[in-house]
């Protein structure tokens, strides 16, 4: 990650270098080998050339929001609603919305705050490095998460990408509306433009060799997109388990009654979660240390996701000395093999 990162800042700074070279020697009392009359110039002919774009494309840029920044505020809007809505957070289209809020808007936006002009750089580089700068930028926004109180969950996540996107988009759009709109790198942004821009990149090869190897890609990534959505579109069976655990009187995983006299009283919290896509029946028994003697048995009906809670009082039997264990053991639909169990160790003392 920290490669990606540095690569990822040396190639900004590259192009920011590119687009204007008294940059650094502005900011960073850098000339890179040039002197001060040799930057002036370079200034005053990018400040003359700018100014005759300026001119020729009425000096002012167009104050319509750009159609790409409101599609990927669109999208990030319809990634939230597909995953806090009840039923839409259940379809494939959610992970199809979310993958690509992750792994492409934050770059993208970053991207056109940062190079609004179309000549910073071209389209494959763009999309390249918006995909490279989002794996890169949404982690780090996961480790300022982990010093938040909110911590590392998904509604934190929801809000911190979505607050990200929102900002670097109104900023694109305030440098790119005083930019000409024939300068911009989204200048007459649809659909048809971009097919012919695509179509234009991926010219088909004049070689038979490179014409197979051409088809052959393409019905590869065509086989993979067609797996993939297939995939996706399977119905997923859910793994049936039940939970089975046992808590102090006070419901805790901790401080469990280890050290008891003879004749003292004692009580633990008994869980049963159904996760078996069904109702089950089940049947619970309580055993001192694997004995015949059955102290507790009850029989349990559960819904799918429903919970049984309830505390058990017991008392230490004068019996058994030094360390002894309390089994308790789960039976499911009327089996005779024991579905799950659980121990607890107490040392009585006499």
């Amino acid at each position: 990650m920290i490669f990606l990162i540095t690569k990822l800042i040396v190639f900004i700074s590259f192009k920011i270098y590119k687009h204007n070279p008294n940059f650094y020697s502005k900011h960073c009392n850098l000339n890179m080998g040039l002197n001060d009359t040799d930057i002036k110039d370079i200034s005053d002919r990018n400040g003359r050339n700018r100014n005759a774009d300026v001119d020729k494309n009425t000096g002012a840029g167009s104050k319509k929001f750009p159609s790409d920044l409101k599609t990927l505020m669109v999208w990030a809007v319809l990634t939230v609603i597909f995953i806090f809505v009840p039923v839409l957070n259940e379809t494939f289209l959610r992970i199809i919305f979310a993958w690509t809020t992750v792994l492409f808007i934050p770059g993208y936006v970053l991207i056109a705050f940062l190079f609004p002009e179309k000549n910073d750089m071209d389209l494959i580089e763009r999309i390249a490095l918006s995909v490279g700068l989002s794996a890169a930028i949404t982690p780090v926004l996961g480790l300022i998460l982990n010093f938040t109180p909110f911590g590392i969950r998904l509604n934190p996540i929801v809000i911190i990408l979505s607050f990200f996107i929102f900002l670097f988009t109104i900023l694109a759009y305030l440098r790119l509306k005083n930019i000409p709109e024939a300068e911009r790198y989204n200048e007459n942004f649809g659909f048809s433009n971009l097919s012919s821009k695509i179509s234009d990149i991926a010219k088909f090869p004049e070689k038979p060799t490179d014409k197979a190897l051409f088809v052959l890609l393409l019905f590869s990534v065509a086989f993979c997109v067609f797996t993939f959505a297939y995939v996706l579109s399977l119905p997923k069976e859910k793994e049936k388990f039940t939970e089975f655990y046992i808590l102090n009187e006070y419901g805790n995983a901790n401080w469990y009654p280890a050290n008891l006299t003879a004749g003292e009283n004692f009580t633990i919290n008994v869980n049963i979660v159904c996760h078996e896509r069904g109702a089950t029946k089940y049947m619970l028994i309580v055993k001192w240390n694997e004995s015949s003697e059955i102290l507790y048995k009850r029989f349990i009906w559960l819904r799918d996701n429903e919970t049984f809670s309830e505390n058990f009082a017991f008392t230490a039997k004068d019996t058994f000395k030094n360390t002894t264990k309390r089994d308790f053991l789960l039976y499911k639909d009327d089996n005779s093999e024991i579905y799950r169990k659980l121990h607890l160790w107490i040392d009585v003392q006499i």
